[in-house]
């Protein structure tokens, strides 16, 4: 299983215990400084984090959403391999992938506009698969 901690920025791996569901066996998959996050998003300087977890792909890594207008793919190794950036006043949330390809990421983005909540989901075609 893996957890993105956002104001830690990092994401982290555990493994499940199929019959009792208890996690063990904490370590780290990507851990990245929030300085090191912002200058990856251009135009947004600060508190940009890890958020919503997508399946992992057929090489090991992760693709997340960013508490900004983006997604980012780590690697096994903790390397950050891919950014997409919207330049939108939207933040994202949550990304998944899938598709009859295995290669349709779909992130999902929302922001504030006064006292109303607005939404958009976003489509993209990535070059990491998972399996369908």
């Amino acid at each position: 299983m893996y957890l993105a901690e956002s104001f830690v920025c990092k994401i982290s791996a555990f493994d499940v215990d199929q019959e009792t569901g208890k996690l063990s066996n904490k370590r780290t998959f990507g851990d990245f400084s929030k300085d090191e996050m912002a200058k990856l998003v251009p135009g947004h300087e600060t508190e940009v984090y890890p958020d919503g977890i997508a399946k992992i792909d057929v090489d090991g890594g992760i693709w997340f959403s960013t508490t900004k207008s983006a997604a980012m793919r780590v690697n096994p190794e903790g390397k950050i391999t891919h950014i997409i950036n919207l330049n939108d006043e939207f933040n994202s949330f949550c990304v998944g992938i899938g598709g009859v390809d295995g290669k349709t990421m779909l992130m999902s983005c929302f922001k504030m506009d006064g006292a109303n909540m607005c939404g958009k989901i976003f489509s993209f075609k990535v070059e990491s698969q998972v399996d369908a």
